[in-house]
């Protein structure tokens, strides 16, 4: 056995020890080597449980390889069979189509770059998998298609899967799925990101149950991410555009000297960092993710909870994501208060995860736009997204 061939079947198994997905998801995995879709990755890297960059663009990354376990999980989330027609944005590499199709499912796939595409078909025919760029797809075949999340090809959908992140779902996207049908999408709510399955009633999409996540934004006609630069170096992204006057504020705040403060989010042993801050997202005020050059070390990214105009509260997450590794106050005490608050809401409310989360998706009557959550009783909240009004609540 090749060292190739050694290394893709420890990983199949590794899958098959780390996630609770249906035993033929992850024999689709073993039908299709992740090596070949990751030209001049070295093996070890290919066959790691890790996303991989696979093109960056002054410094920043625009398509990437996701992490297989994660894949997987949304594959479940997918509820996908064999022979039914799915509807994936979001090419990249083409590995996610191929295990598709090894899985049986007549696969569209969608890319913004034209160039990957053609990559992907080439690699999608190099694994022994049919590509096409034309005609609808038989089962355990890929189409191939150069073009915008928000003009997808044609038709109706059983399945439709996006890997990347969404600020909001184009509404054409919405129409592509089958009533009855499932969509599944990494969305950000407020600078947290959920990979969450949709189920089609008439003109909205509901479901429960999010896995965090944390993708690559979707590049489509129409979305909205606001990142800019800031002025002392690195990036912010938010959900909401905090204006001329917001992001100014910002960088004021960046500037004053911080100070280290224990855990804004007070965790104790069984709780969980991303479900509180999950539960803080909802709240209203803006969670920005920021990127900032820390000496000669590649940027981090942190996560800042923006009481404007006079604090901001930096939380910089432990290894797993599970934890908080660091936090710094930058400014007025209003934002570590504004955490303290949440905090007790959240507990008395049960700490609830991401995995009692239920979303909501329909047609925002008219008005389009984005906006940061209107907070509600019990941690619920809703928010215009684009075309459409999403509203979160728990769970029981």
């Amino acid at each position: 056995m090749s060292d190739a061939a050694e290394r893709h079947a420890a990983f199949v198994t590794r899958l098959r020890d780390i996630t609770s997905a249906p035993a033929a998801i992850i024999d689709a995995f073993a039908r299709v080597p992740r090596h070949h879709f990751l030209p001049g990755v070295p093996l070890h890297l290919a066959y790691a449980d890790d996303a991989v960059v696979t093109r960056n663009e002054g410094g920043i990354p625009t398509s990437s390889s996701s992490q297989p376990s994660l894949m997987a999980r949304m594959l479940d989330q997918l509820g996908v069979q064999p022979g039914e027609h799915v509807l994936e944005v979001g090419t990249g590499t083409g590995y996610n189509a191929a295990v598709l199709a090894a899985y049986g499912a007549a696969v569209t796939t969608i890319e913004v770059q034209a160039d990957l595409a053609s990559a992907a078909t080439a690699r999608l025919g190099a694994a022994g998998i049919a590509a096409t760029g034309n005609g609808a797809p038989a089962p355990g075949s890929v189409r191939v298609v150069a073009g915008d999340a928000a003009q997808p090809p044609a038709g109706r959908y059983d399945r439709v899967i996006v890997t990347a992140g969404c600020w909001a779902l184009p509404a054409a996207l919405v129409d592509a799925v089958a009533d009855g049908g499932v969509l599944v999408a990494p969305l950000r709510i407020n600078g947290m990101e959920l990979a969450l399955a949709l189920a089609k009633e008439g003109a909205a999409l509901r479901g429960a149950g999010g896995l965090p996540c944390g993708f690559l934004p979707l590049q489509a006609a129409g979305d909205h991410p606001q990142r800019w630069a800031l002025g002392a170096g690195g990036f912010a992204i938010a959900d909401a555009d905090l204006g001329v006057e917001g992001r100014g504020a910002l960088d004021r705040l960046l500037a004053t000297p911080g100070r280290a403060v224990a855990d804004p989010l007070g965790l104790s042993d069984g709780e969980d960092a991303l479900a509180a801050l999950l539960w803080l997202a909802l709240q209203g005020d803006p969670l920005i993710t920021i990127a900032q050059p820390r000496d000669d070390e590649p940027a981090s990214w942190t996560i800042a909870l923006n009481v404007l105009p006079t604090s901001l509260l930096l939380i910089l997450l432990g290894a797993t994501h599970r934890t908080v590794g660091q936090a710094v106050l930058h400014g007025a005490d209003g934002a570590l208060r504004a955490a303290a608050v949440a905090m007790k809401r959240w507990r008395a409310a049960g700490a609830p995860g991401p995995d009692r989360l239920e979303l909501t998706v329909e047609p925002g009557a008219d008005r389009t736009g984005w906006s940061l959550p209107y907070p509600a009783e019990g941690g619920a909240a809703t928010m215009t997204r684009g075309a459409h009004r999403w509203t979160a609540r728990y769970g029981p």
